[in-house]
């Protein structure tokens, strides 16, 4: 039977809840049988408050509307689970961890370990370190993850940073990226679609090549991986950064100033059903394009907006109902 876990007012410690390890955990036997669990926060106020969620060997998951605040490893962990709809949530930073790069905690919201089937959407990062990991080493398949109409606002990197998996990025709106948007690295595959990137350091990278291999250090040693774009909207991106695709842009406008068939951030297509060609791969590792978003097999039934009101629509809806009770000048 369905099981829904109701978040009202701010929780401080998971001791409250079942939980350890510093958050609240949601444990299936497998991820072949459904759980059908949502946990969702009522009212505008529902917040876990130094400790997150983990989401292990779990099918049919829905969590919705909770702030999260200071929370110990990630605001959400999921692993080794599938069909989970991550959505219209506030996360903020974690607490300080023990690594140089976890000032601000570790993940916002990390899928891994082999989970398949999940989309994020309309959920509000807010001055995240590292918001958001899609993958490991331990992935199988093409495991097919959604991010859209997403608010990453003043965030530092990782939206999302993927490994190894196969993911659709549209209708995200970037605003005040200080160190990286979207990284592709060890035979990922990434459909980046009709975002808006405002000042937005370094858009889109695919590790060891392209801006990544020629600006003031990397974002990761790992081989890289495949970045199809189109539609996006990019402006006042960082000084360091000239986008550097591996086809011609359509759209003159982009801020690109090289182009590359060898050493590239992202193949520009010139249509949103274009495919990209497979003597285009990743310089490193030598990955080429699966062309998974054009392949009706594999994708997703989707309404697309246009890049140009991104940032209007999600900022109006993203994060918890009505506007939740985290307010910001």
């Amino acid at each position: 039977d369905p099981l829904c876990i109701r978040i009202v007012g701010t929780i401080t410690s998971c001791s409250q809840l079942y939980g350890d390890a510093g958050a609240l955990q949601l444990k299936g036997k497998n991820n072949t049988i459904p759980v059908n669990v949502t946990i969702e926060g009522i009212g505008r106020d529902a917040t876990l408050k130094s400790f997150g969620i983990v989401v292990v060997k779990a099918n049919n998951v829905e969590i919705r509307n909770i702030g999260f605040n200071g929370f110990a490893d990630d605001g959400i962990s999921i692993k080794e689970s599938v069909k989970l709809w991550v959505h219209n949530n506030d996360i903020f930073y974690g607490a300080p961890g023990s690594a140089a790069d976890q000032s601000k905690g570790d993940g916002s919201l990390d899928v891994k370990d082999d989970s398949q089937y999940c989309t994020f959407s309309y959920n509000h990062f807010l001055d995240s370190g590292k918001s958001s990991l899609g993958g490991m080493k331990s992935e199988s398949g093409e495991n097919f993850i959604c991010y859209h109409h997403n608010w990453f606002n003043h965030s530092d990197s990782r939206h999302p940073r993927v490994r190894t998996m196969t993911v659709h990025v549209y209708n995200n709106y970037y605003d005040g990226v200080a160190k990286y948007g979207i990284g592709a690295t060890t035979g990922s595959n990434v459909f980046v679609e009709s975002n808006f990137f405002r000042n937005t350091n370094r858009p889109m990278m695919s590790s060891l090549q392209g801006t990544d291999a020629t600006g003031d250090g990397t974002f990761s040693g790992e081989n890289g991986g495949m970045i199809k774009a189109f539609g996006n909207v990019m402006t006042e991106t960082g000084k360091n950064y000239s986008f550097i695709a591996a086809n011609t842009p359509a759209d003159k406008s982009a801020p690109v100033t090289s182009v590359s068939t060898t050493s590239f951030d992202a193949y520009y297509a010139s249509s949103r059903d274009e495919q990209v060609p497979s003597s285009y791969v990743a310089l490193k590792g030598g990955t080429a394009y699966n062309n998974f978003d054009t392949d009706k097999t594999k994708m997703h039934d989707y309404v697309v907006d246009n890049a140009l009101d991104v940032p209007y629509i999600v900022m109006s809806k993203a994060g918890r109902m009505q506007g939740g009770d985290y307010h910001w000048l």
